[in-house]
């Protein structure tokens, strides 16, 4: 009996002692996940501030976006009214500048037929700079309207650019023979364009080219393409007097006079300008930059669509 009390006594002794390791693991397990915890705790800490850092980074930018918005807005606004306040400009013009100039040149005409006959060499070369002072005049008023008129019906089609600039030499035949000018047009896309003004581009930028020599010389003007990313590159280059690198930022502003040519100068100031305005319509970009022998060449750019 007292044998079996004592074996009985050990098996208790035995089961605390295995008892007690498990409650050690127990604890030791419960030490090691509060110490997970704890860990875990700080990276949501820090997690939790990253984003609160991100959420006011992300506010802020949408306040300058807003804000950024708020003036593009104001922007447009102020483009807008600059257009309509270009277009009232353009109805003054139609209406109050042309009656007072076909007024004078009425008068000037019933002058020439009554009095001519009594006029020196003097008062017909003064009538004659009156003459030459009012047609310019008119045709500066039609270029300001046509300038403000500009993407009034924009309509694209599929346009041959090389049978266009070809149509556009023969109608300026007359001032290509008296310059003696040679014209190479090489390879050049199909581009969805508006056929009218794109017309007008090329023929400003011939124009200019032919235009833009010194005195005795013949014009040499070659016409190429390129395609650049998405967008084709046209390009005229001629052997004319060439721009000054200081006016390359200027020449494409409306009224300006920037070449030595007499000839080239009696243009109306406003042909450059219009190939920019035309340019931008077609969402493209159109630069000048020098030759390296003589003379200058004109990019503009037409982007690659699809109708």
């Amino acid at each position: 009996m007292p044998h079996i009390q004592i074996n009985e006594k050990e098996k208790r002794i035995t089961d605390l002692i295995i008892a007690n390791k498990e409650r050690i693991i127990v604890c030791e397990q419960r030490e090691k996940r509060a110490d997970e915890l704890v860990i875990v705790n700080i990276e949501l800490d820090f997690q939790n501030e990253e984003r609160e850092k991100r959420v006011t980074k992300l506010s802020a930018a949408n306040k300058d976006l807003a804000y950024h918005n708020e003036k593009k807005d104001e922007q447009i606004t102020g483009l807008i009214d600059s257009n309509n306040e270009l277009q009232q400009f353009s109805y003054f013009a139609s209406h109050n500048l042309q009656e007072p100039l076909r007024t004078i040149t009425n008068a000037m005409q019933l002058f020439e037929d009554d009095y001519l006959s009594l006029l020196d060499d003097s008062a017909l070369k003064n009538i004659q700079s009156v003459n030459v002072a009012t047609k310019r005049m008119r045709l500066l008023v039609k270029s300001l309207m046509d300038y403000s008129r500009l993407g009034h019906n924009f309509v694209l089609t599929n346009v041959d650019c090389k049978k266009l600039f070809n149509e556009v030499i023969s109608d300026l035949d007359e001032m290509v023979k008296k310059s003696n000018a040679n014209i190479e047009v090489n390879e050049l896309p199909n581009l969805k364009v508006n056929e009218t003004l794109f017309r007008e581009v090329l023929r400003h930028l011939i124009i200019n080219a032919i235009k833009n020599q010194t005195v005795d010389s013949h014009p040499k003007i070659q016409i190429n393409s390129e395609k650049v990313n998405e967008t084709w590159k046209l390009s005229i280059s001629d052997n004319g007097i060439g721009i000054d690198s200081t006016q390359y930022s200027k020449v494409f502003d409306i009224y300006q006079h920037l070449n030595i040519n007499q000839e080239a100068n009696k243009s109306n100031g406003i042909g450059l300008a219009y190939c920019k305005k035309i340019v931008q319509l077609h969402h493209g970009e159109i630069w000048v930059e020098p030759n390296t022998q003589k003379g200058s060449t004109f990019h503009f750019t037409i982007p690659i669509l699809t109708l």
